[in-house]
């Protein structure tokens, strides 16, 4: 048996990829008889400390203001965290930390140095082209500074993507001990249904209707201003084609706003959706769109949508041109270009076949290559490894 200790900037309740990766890993890291602490940041009501599906879950105290004003996930750590981390470090085998330039990753890759402890480092996002210049020129800051030396600290760096790895080599040339390794996704949770009618009719969406989906935090880089675009293409031309835009964020009050000066009656706001309601919603739609401009290391709303039998129209800005095969599960456009992907949806809209042996293909993929099961095999393999190498020195 190995002690994992896990380290996010934020963990359930809060949503977002890296949660939801983190838990499932954990979750089967649990299934196999190993030990698992997560510490990450308490910004709400959650228990300081508990225990979920088997993890012991710690939550340091931490400000949350550059998400609440700037839609940037930056939890600022209280100082205690220092102490969570010298104690939990010096407990645990191997410490896994998740992203190259949040507080908990810089801290435990010092203090991971100072007893010894090996790390793995997962990075998940790319380069993120913030709007506001300031916020792009302290990402490039933050990059080569703490971003750097948590990478040139950690014994084995895992990218969700060869995007994703290319960024990381951006920032740190020399490094070679990069693996690759896709996340993975609960193909029983998230699955196709063979009467979509009487799950619409449930969540008062229009039964006859072709829709299209994203469920996507409400921010400037998800490309939501983009999906709304591509609704105002379609409004009042086709009305049966109806686009279903759940999630929240700091743009949410923006996104109102046009969807009622531009009368866009075809777009269907459903806010946040909950983890019981969400495979219900792919499971109602007929395509997935994902609109980002930029930042995406290997989104887990294309996995979901997969495996529910949703092609996925995306943009080319990250890890899901890597899975995402023209004519086959789905197609890839420029960012920015609404026209574009108004196009690919006509395309599907008026080739029903077409569109019924692609949602056959997604789900297949999903199925051999994309199970939380085999993510973890090879992550268990990757701990031995690095412990092991620690062990002999």
């Amino acid at each position: 048996m190995m002690k994992i200790l896990i380290l996010t900037h934020y963990f359930q309740p809060h949503i977002g990829g890296i949660e939801i990766v983190a838990y499932n890993q954990a979750k089967e890291i649990v299934k196999r008889g190993h030990q698992v602490t997560i510490i990450t940041s308490k910004i709400g009501e959650e228990a300081e400390q508990e225990i979920i599906d088997g993890i012991k879950v710690i939550r340091v105290k931490a400000w949350n203001f550059f998400e609440n004003h700037f839609g940037v996930p930056y939890p600022i750590f209280y100082p205690k965290l220092l102490l969570r981390l010298k104690e939990e470090i010096k407990d645990n085998d191997v410490i896994n930390t998740h992203g190259i330039v949040w507080m908990q990753s810089f801290f435990s890759a010092i203090i991971s140095r100072i007893f010894q402890k090996p790390i793995v480092l997962n990075q998940h996002n790319t380069y993120i082209n913030y709007k506001n210049p300031i916020l792009r020129l302290i990402e490039k800051i933050a990059d080569k500074t703490i971003g750097r030396y948590t990478l040139n600290s950690a014994n084995q760096i895992i990218a969700v993507s060869e995007e994703t790895k290319k960024y990381v080599l951006s920032i740190a040339k020399k490094l070679n001990n990069i693996s690759i390794l896709y996340n993975g996704v609960n193909f029983k949770r998230f699955k196709p249904i063979r009467n979509k009618k009487i799950v619409r009719k449930k969540f008062k969406i229009n039964p006859e209707g072709f829709i299209c989906l994203t469920i996507r935090r409400i921010t400037f880089k998800n490309g939501i201003d983009t999906f709304l675009q591509v609704a105002k293409f379609f409004n009042k031309k086709r009305e049966d084609i109806l686009f279903v835009l759940g999630g929240k964020g700091p743009d949410t009050d923006i996104v109102k706003k046009y969807i009622k000066e531009n009368h866009l009656s075809n777009v269907k706001l459903i806010g946040f959706v909950s983890d019981e309601e969400l495979p219900y919603y792919y499971a109602l739609s007929d395509i997935f769109i994902l609109p980002s401009k930029t930042g995406e290391g290997f989104p887990m709303v294309v996995i979901e949508a997969f495996a529910s039998g949703l092609p996925v129209i995306g943009t080319n800005t990250g890890g899901q041109i890597e899975i995402i095969k023209e004519d086959q599960t789905g197609f890839i456009v420029e960012p920015n270009e609404p026209k574009q992907i108004a196009k690919k949806i006509e395309y599907l809209y008026e080739n029903k076949k077409l569109l019924k042996e692609m949602s056959k293909n997604c789900r297949k993929l999903i199925e051999k290559e994309f199970s939380w099961e085999k993510n973890v095999d090879n992550l268990l393999f990757v701990y031995q490894e690095v412990f092991k190498n620690a062990v002999k020195k």
